[in-house]
């Protein structure tokens, strides 16, 4: 048996779990970002469940870490594990997951429009049939199996010989190594599978949290998740600390009987090297609205400002009033925000036809071009309020248009909007409710066995 643990120098760790997939991740980004530079890894990959909640804390953390001239020769990748039914309560050992990883940016885009298709139903938990997954398009991804386990699925020969399909042949099994009893047997029928079909290894440690010390926090928040105390959840808990980041020489003592595992790290490597997406490509485009022939955004802006003002001030805007629209329409033309301005206006004007009472707020009671379209009731020039707060070459940042709706017949709004733009371009946005202290305090104790009466004394005082 060869003993080279410099092999395992630069892990490339393919399955990580943060604290965003809820309940199930038990560290941070930071920590989990911190961990893997600290240990020499050449990359990380971030695989929440069903959504890619984690990645941008740990871009900023790696980033950060750049800044402070902490980096060592740590790259990011980015992915996420999808479920392929609704059940999520089911052991974490079943195989009823896949794990896609976007090599470049249009792998990317491919990812978050699955993701958004798992979410679809906005109330049950996300899932992507099987079926619907292999008539996507998936261009740009690489996809990895995670074989936690026994084979659990029910026709796992033709599952995978159709995802080693899709995939034209990017398609891998994830081997990990946790030291459990049966854990021999289940590699070996792994292998076994992979070998039928022609499908690559990679090594994982199937990490959900960077050291060992944190087991303890992710056996409080299975038994949290599957509500109950420590001892009626023993059968959802990891048996160990192994699913942690680990150093070369645990890494080594791991993985150095798996047969072939210098195959797999070279393999590994390469993959790495595949992926060339990363956050800081990004920039985001406004989409263009609907507007009559023979305008461009800026121009129809333009008009509905100007007569707005016309409306304003009874036919005779103030000079002082034109001179002010003029200057923020040159803003918001130089920081191509028009068509941003025309989606709110839109959205004002229908409800007011409707009598749906609604108010703009905030910094875009600034604007006069708000106040002339009607967006907001009060007049900027009045209070002497300046427009840079709002919009500025400066901070260069996309206006925030806060516009109130009356609570009865927001509804009615929301779907004008979908009516309007369609649903493939208008979203609810996301709202992630976290522990706070109080309610934190309920579930661990209620994992720790405290009686009701204790747990309403503590909560008034926490």
């Amino acid at each position: 048996m060869r003993t080279e643990k410099h092999l395992f120098h630069g892990f490339n760790e393919w399955l990580c779990k943060t604290n965003f997939s809820f309940l199930q991740g038990a560290s941070h980004p930071l920590d989990l970002v911190r961990r893997a530079n600290d240990l020499g890894y050449s990359s990380l990959c971030i695989n929440d469940f069903d959504g890619s909640y984690g990645l941008a804390r740990c871009y900023r953390e790696l980033d950060y870490l750049k800044k402070q001239g902490q980096h060592q020769n740590l790259k990011l990748n980015y992915g996420a594990e999808i479920h392929f039914q609704q059940d999520h309560d089911l052991p974490v050992l079943i195989q009823d997951t896949l794990v896609l990883i976007a090599r470049d940016a249009a792998g990317y885009t491919n990812l978050n429009s699955l993701l958004s298709y798992a979410h679809r139903d906005g109330k049950d938990k996300a899932f992507i049939p099987l079926e619907y997954l292999l008539n996507s398009d998936v261009s740009g991804l690489f996809a990895i199996q995670p074989m936690r386990g026994r084979i659990r699925c029910k026709n796992p020969v033709l599952q995978f010989n159709e995802l080693h399909s899709l995939f034209r042949g990017d398609f891998y099994l994830a081997i990990s190594r946790h030291l459990h009893p049966a854990e021999d047997r289940w590699i070996k029928s792994s292998l076994e599978l992979a070998s039928q079909f022609k499908i690559e290894i990679l090594l994982s440690q199937d990490v959900f949290f960077h050291e060992r010390a944190q087991k303890c926090m992710s056996d409080l928040l299975q038994a949290i998740r599957n509500n109950s105390g420590f001892d009626d959840c023993q059968q959802y808990l990891f048996p160990n600390s192994e699913r942690c980041l680990h150093d070369q020489s645990e890494l080594h003592r791991l993985f150095a009987r798996i047969p072939d595992y210098e195959r797999a790290l070279a393999l590994s490597v390469e993959l790495n090297r595949s992926c060339v997406f990363d956050l800081d490509q990004l920039s985001y485009h406004y989409p263009k609205e609907m507007i009559p022939a023979g305008h461009s955004g800026q121009s129809y802006l333009s008009l509905l400002a100007y007569e707005g003002a016309q409306d304003r001030f009874d036919g005779h805007p103030p000079q002082k009033i034109m001179d002010q629209i003029a200057h923020e329409l040159v803003l918001i033309e130089q920081l191509n925000f028009a068509d941003y301005f025309l989606t709110v206006w839109d959205i004002v004007r229908w409800a007011r036809q409707q009598q749906i009472l609604c108010q703009g707020r905030g910094s875009a009671a600034n604007s006069t071009v708000c106040y002339v379209l009607g967006i907001t009731s009060v007049n900027p020039d009045q209070f002497n309020l300046l427009f840079e707060r709002f919009v500025s070459m400066e901070r260069g940042d996309p206006p925030d248009i806060d516009v109130d709706f009356e609570h009865e017949r927001r509804e009615e709004v929301i779907q004008y909007i979908y009516s309007r733009y369609g649903r493939d371009r208008a979203a609810m946005v996301a709202n992630v409710v976290t522990f706070r202290g109080k309610g934190a305090l309920r579930a661990v104790g209620k994992v720790l066995g405290a009686s009701e009466i204790l747990l309403s004394q503590m909560s008034k005082i926490a």
